[in-house]
């Protein structure tokens, strides 16, 4: 896989790549491209941990779709994973 590259999104003056708290984690990346390096990196550290991924809760939001793309079908352990529009987090509306 390589090297993971974390750029995460702008916010102010820092970068900002996950916000996690207890078993909640986001993550956030400029591109597609980025998000899949993340996924793959936290996908081994579960492994490692003997943790799963509840692709049940899991959801993909995009803040921003790129031009001329279409949304293309993301799938984990052969369930899709849904794309939404807008999610809560902690309770905060996104």
């Amino acid at each position: 896989m390589g090297k993971v590259k974390w750029t995460g999104i702008r916010l102010g003056e820092r970068n900002v790549y996950t916000l996690a708290y207890a078993d909640n984690i986001m993550l956030f990346s400029k591109d597609e491209e980025r998000m899949r390096s993340m996924i793959g990196r936290m996908e081994k550290y579960l492994e490692r941990k003997r943790l799963e991924l509840n692709v049940d809760k899991t959801k993909i939001m995009r803040f921003r779709k790129e031009k001329g793309r279409t949304s293309p079908s993301k799938r984990r352990k052969g369930k899709k994973i849904e794309e939404v529009k807008g999610c809560t987090y902690l309770g905060y509306r996104l």
